[in-house]
């Protein structure tokens, strides 16, 4: 088949990998260079873990975990690294009770550590009393940049045709294949996955109303003490089951250690919007950081801008196009997706080719956003 693809972000890239080690004729456009910090999956690290309170996404990322390690393997370098994940809260709150149930129903390992046992394994956190730790010894964090890379390589490298700095104009059914206007010309094919991110409401009209991009701000902050501590060796991946702040040890790519609040930020125009930084909004984020680790000074090293694309649920959307099968949206992706994209680029691709997705994947229906 003649399959194009929209958007060269994470499930974009993944897709084409997929399609192109199959033997299918693709062609993948990205209106900018891959790998520029317009979107959503740049940046050195993203978090990378099954602890859910929803047992879909754990199911899910059971899936994906095999994908990534399939990914590092053909690749042939290291992609993402296994420092775990904690889940810090009181342990009665609804996320934490949620999260262990879901990774006790997948046979996930994990442990559930109370505030010394945290403090006396990973000194890098201070945790109040009552709180507790949700520790999830298999995951860890990716390295988005690096992920995003190997895999157009490997696209390229299994025949896919990547065409750079060429902004899709439009996306259209024409009988039972798809016509692609773009800046360096039209194409027909067979079917087209759009995976455009924050830009998708160009090419879906069904979906114009339904998606809020917001502008998110990502901090490394300078470690003041105790520099030992924040190593991927004594400090795993952390994310506050109140209050949506989360964070990282120290990379090996930036000084410092990267930082960040999942709380949704302004909304914007990704055409219009310059993403600068606004450290001042990000005072009362970096006090409470300060205050779960200690070893951290309030200075800013590095800050930079990335989108988010909410759905109204926080799901994901991933389906064919209402009266135009042969075209497949993906989007929504609400600021956790980047851990999924492998499966969700595989899933593309499936559903490009005609097959059938998982049952569970009925719960990102385009659909339901209507409804």
């Amino acid at each position: 088949m003649r399959v194009a693809v929209i958007g060269l972000g994470g499930t974009g890239a993944a897709a084409a990998w997929r399609l192109a080690r199959e033997r299918h004729e693709v062609t993948a456009f990205e209106q900018f260079a891959p790998g520029h910090a317009r979107g959503s999956s740049h940046g050195p690290s993203r978090i990378i873990r099954r602890s859910y309170e929803d047992p879909l996404y754990t199911r899910l990322m059971g899936l994906a975990f095999h994908l990534w390690d399939e990914l590092e393997r053909e690749a042939g370098e290291t992609l993402w690294v296994r420092c775990g994940t904690l889940l810090l809260g009181p342990p009665g709150n609804a996320r934490m009770r949620a999260t262990q149930q879901g990774l006790a129903a997948s046979d996930v390992p994990h442990e559930m550590l109370d505030a010394a046992e945290v403090e006396a394994r990973f000194p890098a956190f201070a945790l109040e009393a009552g709180e507790a730790g949700l520790y999830e010894p298999g995951a860890g964090f990716l390295r988005s940049d690096d992920v995003v890379a190997a895999t157009l390589r490997l696209a390229r490298a299994a025949g896919a045709q990547v065409v750079e700095d060429a902004r899709v104009i439009d996306v259209a059914p024409e009988g039972d294949g798809v016509v692609v206007r773009s800046e360096r010309g039209t194409a027909v094919f067979d079917a087209a996955i759009v995976a455009a991110g924050a830009w998708i409401e160009r090419f879906v009209p069904a979906l114009r109303g339904h998606l809020r991009v917001t502008r998110q701000q990502v901090m490394h902050l300078a470690i003041a003490r105790d520099a030992e501590r924040f190593d991927p060796a004594c400090m795993p991946t952390w994310i506050d089951a109140e209050g949506g702040n989360y964070g990282f040890p120290s990379d090996g790519r930036l000084p410092g250690a990267k930082v960040a609040s999942h709380e949704a930020g302004p909304t914007v125009d990704p055409d219009g919007d310059d993403r600068a930084v606004d450290l001042a909004s990000e005072r009362d984020v970096i006090e409470r950081i300060r205050r779960r680790l200690p070893g951290l000074s309030a200075r800013v090293l590095h800050a930079q801008a990335c989108l988010y694309t909410w759905t109204a649920d926080e799901a994901f959307v991933l389906d064919c196009v209402p009266g135009a099968p042969q075209i497949v949206a993906c989007t929504g992706c609400s600021g956790h997706g980047f851990k999924f994209t492998t499966l969700l680029g595989k899933l593309c691709a499936d559903l490009a080719l005609g097959r059938a997705l998982p049952a569970d994947a009925s719960r990102f229906s385009l659909a339901r956003l209507s409804g």
